[in-house]
């Protein structure tokens, strides 16, 4: 089998069933190549919005007595109307505003989401269970292990071919709940994988995340290394 114009490796393939290996969890044993991109709470964006957007009305329009959506703050319109030409505006009431479009109907519409970064920061402080765990991450680089040695030991939420989907120890509790370690498959050796903040998963598995905190590179592993033989015994007499 060939992947990118070049020959798949040895390991991306089972030597008893000629099945193609994609994910970190078809192999029994992995070694970790490295940990980059880790993202400390210092590092976080002030700007980091997520989830659904919601769309505002500016409460002197003739229609905002005919519909049920929410009133855009007026420090978002003079904000937007004094000429700025930023993409996004973030409100002290934690949420980051959007300029206005019109819709449809001729309306103007004004869209906002929340702003995360604080629970971020928050879920990423140095003493909490995050951190704790891609520092053991990194300790155990040049390593190889079982790959279940490999994830967190916290509750999985859930768990899929491509990923898992861990619920983070927190005290409590926080908006942002998962850790999500999402394996990358393109053929390329040392593979990839993601490990992402996450706030919630559908009924149909997806997962929102809101932000990738490291980029995890390791090399899978079909068989243990090979023992070397015991030398023989000595003779008796």
């Amino acid at each position: 089998m060939v992947i990118g114009g070049g020959a798949m490796p040895v390991d991306d393939q089972c030597p008893t069933c000629d099945r193609a290996i994609h994910y970190m969890t078809d192999f029994p044993l992995v070694q970790v190549v490295s940990v980059d991109g880790i993202v400390t709470a210092g590092k976080v964006p002030d700007i980091l919005p997520h989830g659904a957007a919601t769309e505002l009305i500016e409460g002197k329009k003739w229609y905002s007595f005919l519909e049920d959506r929410p009133i855009v703050p007026s420090e978002v319109v003079r904000h937007f109307n004094s000429g700025s030409t930023a993409r996004n505006y973030l409100h002290t009431d934690g949420h980051v505003y959007y300029p206005s479009h019109h819709d449809n109907n001729g309306r103007q519409i004004w869209g906002s989401k929340r702003n995360y970064a604080a629970e971020v920061r928050s879920v990423l402080q140095e003493d909490r269970e995050v951190p704790t765990y891609l520092h053991s991450l990194e300790k155990r680089i040049g390593q190889e292990m079982p790959t279940h040695d490999i994830f967190p030991t916290w509750p999985i939420t859930r768990f899929a071919d491509e990923g898992k989907l861990f619920f983070i120890p927190q005290p409590g509790g926080s908006p942002i709940p998962y850790l999500y370690l999402r394996t990358h498959y393109n053929g390329a050796s040392p593979r990839s994988a993601s490990l992402c903040l996450a706030t919630r998963v559908s009924r149909q598995g997806d997962v929102e995340t809101v932000l990738e905190i490291a980029k995890l590179r390791y090399v899978g592993k079909l068989r243990a290394p090979v023992a070397p033989s015991a030398p023989p015994l000595a003779a008796v007499g």
